[in-house]
């Protein structure tokens, strides 16, 4: 810790160790919005932007080898972590499903090089989110703010703004569609923008600050 504030970046371990109690369902996600939160209120904005924001390393057991309650909510995580405020990094092999089967609680295991047992629907969801870092200025500088937060209902929602666009996440845990009002104005949308779900391509028109 005496190094600590030396360096221009760091791991954001106590952000994921609350993301990882928030998508196995032992904790909030008002509880572990308030540890991310907390990180950058203490962490100047360059060295926040650049924060390594991580689901797996060498020195946790991998993403995939957890409880199939976490399993569930692989994608929920991986939206999380890919347009929060920081720089998103990705384990080798979480990305297509890696496992260490038996040898779970081993982190070091190879690559999987056989296309064939790939997990293609997390592949394409990572590469989607981070094609959306690409275009959108605001998933990579831009300044962020909480929204509606459900804890009853496994919800919540965030935004991410510059001047060239905003940006709105939002997760949903259940397993099954949710119908949510939204308020948009937060996040620099004006009343009469039609905002794009980046994953599907459905519009949505905003009236009164809201969708």
């Amino acid at each position: 810790d005496q190094y600590n504030t030396l360096f221009d970046s760091s791991w954001q371990k106590n952000g994921y160790f609350a993301m990882k109690k928030w998508f196995s369902g032992t904790s909030t996600g008002s509880e572990m919005l308030k540890v991310l939160q907390d990180n950058l209120i203490n962490t100047a904005r360059p060295r926040a932007l650049s924060s390594y924001n991580f689901l797996g390393q060498h020195d946790v057991i991998r993403l995939w080898d957890d409880t199939e309650a976490q399993k569930n909510d692989i994608s929920a995580a991986l939206l999380l972590q890919m347009t929060y405020l920081g720089s998103p990094v990705v384990y080798f092999g979480d990305e297509i499903g890696v496992t260490n089967g038996a040898n779970h609680d081993q982190r070091y295991s190879g690559f999987n090089w056989d296309e064939s047992e790939w997990n293609y629907d997390i592949l394409n969801l990572v590469r989607t989110l981070g094609k959306a870092r690409q275009e959108y200025s605001c998933l990579r500088s831009g300044a962020i703010c909480q929204g509606e937060v459900e804890d009853s209902e496994l919800f919540l929602v965030f935004g991410r703004f510059d001047e060239d666009g905003s940006a709105i996440t939002l997760c949903n845990k259940q397993g099954k569609t949710l119908e949510k009002e939204i308020n948009v104005s937060r996040y620099n949308v004006k009343d009469g923008q039609t905002l794009t779900d980046y994953l599907t391509g459905a519009t949505y028109k905003v009236k009164d600050g809201k969708v």
